[in-house]
């Protein structure tokens, strides 16, 4: 009985500790923080603020170039080839193990993620992967201007239409 009753406790505290971590990860999403994982293209981590990020020209100016590629293009497809014609790859990071990762040639998948996010132009997505996506201010300052992001999105969702 007495085992019983510390394993009950131990779960419900395993339980606890996980609630706390999500909420805590969902209130700083939702003051704008960057909670972790892969940097976005154009962006770099801050080293004394870690829920920032710091914008990195030569990485800036290539989202620039991907943008109005597409806006010229229209296409996905097009847009892929054109950029690896020119020698623009995704973005290159080491991980924590000190490995090389990124470099590639772009792919419709990484291409379309690249141009989908919103933390491009100073917003940060909440609940993205569970459905009903919030937008909220970032704590990062913008790359792009908001009427270019959303000419992109207006033409890639008449490219899902036209396409599906």
């Amino acid at each position: 009985l007495m085992m019983f009753n510390l394993m009950n406790y131990a779960q419900f505290e395993r339980k606890q500790t996980g609630e706390r971590i999500t909420a805590n990860f969902m209130a700083r999403a939702y003051r704008g923080l960057w909670n972790g994982g892969q940097i976005p293209t154009g962006y770099r981590r801050n080293p004394e603020n870690k829920g920032a990020l710091l914008v990195d020209k030569k990485e800036a100016q290539k989202l620039n170039k991907i943008f109005s590629i597409f806006l010229k293009t229209g296409n996905l497809n097009q847009t892929c080839k054109e950029l690896n014609a020119q020698g623009i790859r995704t973005k290159e990071f080491t991980n924590r193990k000190g490995e090389s990762k990124g470099g590639n040639l772009f792919t419709v998948a990484s291409l379309h993620h690249i141009l989908t996010n919103a933390t491009v132009v100073g917003l940060r997505e909440i609940n993205k992967k569970r459905g009903n996506k919030e937008l909220v201010k970032a704590n990062w300052p913008a790359i792009l201007d908001k009427k270019i992001f959303d000419a992109v999105q207006k033409k890639l969702e008449g490219n899902r239409r036209k396409f599906k």
